[in-house]
C-alpha cells in the first residue's frame, strides 16, 4: 500500500468521527468519501473565554443530536454530556505525539483558531481539525510529507498518538476501525471511528487504530497509524 506525492507537499488526511454509541455502525469499513459537513448556527463553535495577554482563547460547541458538549482549549478537546440525563462523565483527547516510523515526538504548542463549526490546531508538521457535524464530531489531521532524507519508495509509518483523559476507558473494536469509550460500569458511551486516510492524490489508504494501555507515568493512549510509501 502506498502512493506518491511531490516533496514538500501534503502527505495525507486522516479523519475520524466521534459520536454516541450506536450512531456509528460497528464493524463498518471506512467510507472512501465522507462527504461535506454542513454547518449551521446550532453547530457553530463559539468563544468560551476571550484571549488575554498570557492565555489564548478557548471555544465551545454543542451537538444536540448526540447530546454532547465540546470544549476546545490549547491542550485539546473535552467532551461531556449536553444534558444531565446522560450521566456525569468527561473525555479528554489531546494530540500527544506525532511522527514517522519510530520518531514520534510531542507536536509542541498549537495555534488555536475557530470559524463556523470548525476548530483548528496548527502544529509544526500537522494540523488537527475538529468539525462539529450533525451526525458526529469529525476529528481530522492534515499531515506534511516526511523528511527529505528518507529513501524514495521505502515504507513509512505515520503515527498519531492521542492522550486520553477523563472518566471513560477506551476499548478496541475489531477490525480496528473503531474505538469505544466505556464508563466505570462497562457501558459504552461514545464511539470513535471509523478511521479514514486519504493521500494527496486522492487515493484511499488503509489506516488502523490501536490502544496503548496506561502506565505508571501516563494514562491510556489511542494510536492511529498509516503505512505509506515515501515520495520519489
Amino acid at each position: 500500500m502506498g502512493y506518491r506525492v511531490r516533496r514538500g507537499g501534503l502527505l495525507l488526511w486522516v479523519t475520524i468521527g466521534l459520536g454516541v454509541a450506536g450512531s456509528l455502525a460497528a464493524g463498518s469499513a471506512p467510507k472512501s468519501d465522507p462527504g461535506p459537513v454542513k454547518a449551521s448556527s446550532v453547530l457553530d463553535v463559539t468563544p468560551e473565554t476571550q484571549a488575554r495577554q498570557d492565555n489564548p482563547p478557548t471555544y465551545q460547541a454543542d451537538n444536540p443530536r448526540n447530546n454532547l458538549h465540546f470544549s476546545f482549549s490549547p491542550s485539546g478537546a473535552r467532551i461531556t454530556p449536553l444534558s444531565p440525563s446522560a450521566g456525569a462523565w468527561s473525555l479528554d483527547l489531546a494530540l500527544g505525539a506525532f511522527g514517522h516510523d519510530a520518531e514520534a515526538t510531542s507536536p509542541g504548542t498549537a495555534r488555536l483558531s475557530a470559524s463556523e463549526n470548525h476548530v483548528d490546531y496548527a502544529f509544526e508538521g500537522v494540523r488537527q481539525t475538529f468539525v462539529n457535524g450533525e451526525s458526529a464530531l469529525e476529528h481530522g489531521f492534515t499531515l506534511a510529507a516526511p523528511p527529505d532524507h528518507r529513501d524514495p519508495g521505502s515504507e513509512t509509518r505515520i503515527t498519531l498518538d492521542l492522550a486520553v483523559g477523563g472518566d471513560l476507558v477506551p476499548k478496541r473494536i475489531p477490525p480496528s476501525y473503531f474505538v469505544d469509550f466505556a464508563d466505570g460500569g462497562g457501558k459504552t458511551v461514545l464511539r470513535y471511528g471509523p478511521v479514514r486516510a486519504t493521500g494527496a492524490d486522492g487515493s484511499i489508504l488503509e489506516a488502523k487504530i490501536k490502544i496503548l494501555p496506561a502506565t505508571d507515568e501516563e494514562g491510556p493512549e489511542v494510536r492511529i497509524f498509516v503505512e505509506a510509501e515515501n515520495p520519489v
